[in-house]
């Protein structure tokens, strides 16, 4: 996204607006209709959040209420484990008690990757320093290969050939309407 100092550019601003829906729907019937709706997601739209406040349930002070929050992406882009931290992440942003000014300055600080990404799990390994301990690992790793072909872990041994059945099932026209009764 670009940044004109503290201002959304044109452009980005069109689609992060249209990027946030708000909604009076509850849960379910939100949850339904992203599942079983018009699809709302396309190569213009790859991602949205929704915010539903079914009950209208907003108090006197104007600010607190009963919302429902879904975020909707393909699952190439997040499967349920990484929407789910990244919900979390959104809500600990909004009940953080910085205001919008400390949160900007802390969006608009350089980023050291390096320090914030875990280790890969390479570096992690730790190599045998002794002779036995290498021989030991060469071992294992020879008795894990003999089970493994193409990285599963299946016998090499060869068994009878297998044999696949494959069933296939006309219909008339009159049963295929019985079904659909």
């Amino acid at each position: 996204m670009k940044t004109t100092g503290s201002r959304i550019s044109g452009a980005d601003s069109v689609e992060a607006k249209d990027c946030l829906v708000f909604d009076a729907k509850s849960k379910d019937d939100l949850i339904s209709n992203y599942l079983n709706g018009p699809r709302t997601l396309s190569d213009e739209r790859m991602s949205y959040l929704v915010i539903s406040n079914p009950t209208e349930s907003i108090y006197d002070d104007g600010y607190s209420g009963q919302f429902e929050l879904l975020m909707c992406a393909p699952h190439f882009i997040g499967d349920g484990a990484s929407l789910h931290q990244c919900t979390h992440e959104f809500m600990t942003l909004l009940a953080s008690p910085q205001s919008s000014y400390d949160l900007l300055q802390i969006l608009t600080l350089p980023l050291n990757w390096v320090d914030l990404l875990p280790p890969a799990p390479k570096s992690r390994i730790q190599i045998p320093s002794s002779g036995i301990a290498r021989a030991a690992a060469k071992v294992n790793y020879l008795q894990t290969m003999y089970n493994e072909i193409g990285g599963h872990t299946l016998r090499r041994t060869q068994r009878s050939p297998q044999k696949t059945i494959l069933v296939e099932k006309s219909f008339t026209e009159y049963e295929k309407n019985i079904s659909e009764m």
